[in-house]
């Protein structure tokens, strides 16, 4: 039985706590260090348990530590500088600017979301130089064989970019029961400007 207080465990990819039971204490805080370039996933939140607890305003979090801007797999075959305006994909494609081509596309899958989010793409025509690019909501994995009582945070939020959002990443949870009054949510997020394109869902 593992129970966890401290403010921050950061995890890698292949990092997992394991245990019969995990519990994640009041303000207690779980995330992991984003984003990563390259298309390489190098982070991830991965519990693996009999049953495990959040107590209230605990929180594991993953946002904006999924794939920088211009990376992942929504941007595959795309050439991110045709795309000034462009956020990122995952779950659900996002809108484009109107002169780029093919949006950014959806991938993975809706019945296991183990992806990362992709980040957003953003170029400043007017002044010619790169904009805020926002990085994609992180991955986490929860495999329990018990019971999940959830009375905190489950976040996996996309990041803003100045002319484009990221989008959200992949929150996969299985387990045999869950309850409780906590909020679990992967959302894309918008740009920071007028001109702007909102990321797909998580």
């Amino acid at each position: 039985s593992l129970s966890y207080w401290v403010n921050l465990f950061t995890f890698g990819w292949d990092t997992k706590i394991q245990a019969k039971s995990v519990r994640i204490g009041t303000g207690a805080s779980i995330s992991c260090y984003g984003a990563f370039k390259n298309n390489e996933p190098s982070n991830r939140v991965w519990i693996v348990a009999k049953d495990l607890t959040m107590e209230t305003d605990a929180q594991i979090l993953g946002d904006g530590t999924g794939y920088a801007g211009a990376n992942g797999p929504a941007w595959a075959g795309l050439t991110p500088s045709a795309f000034q305006y462009a956020g990122g994909a995952y779950g659900g494609c996002s809108p484009f600017s109107p002169n780029a081509g093919l949006p950014p596309q959806p991938y993975g899958s809706a019945a296991a979301p183990l992806d990362p989010g992709s980040g957003s793409y953003s170029y400043k025509a007017t002044f010619d130089v790169m904009g805020l690019q926002g990085a994609g909501g992180g991955a986490i994995r929860i495999d329990l064989s018990g019971d999940f009582i959830c009375n905190g945070l489950i976040s996996a939020n996309g990041k803003s970019g100045s002319t484009g959002g990221a989008s959200g990443g992949g929150i996969y949870v299985t387990c045999r029961t869950i309850s409780g009054t906590g909020t679990i949510r992967a959302n894309g997020r918008n740009g920071d400007e007028a001109i702007e394109n909102s990321g797909g869902g998580g």
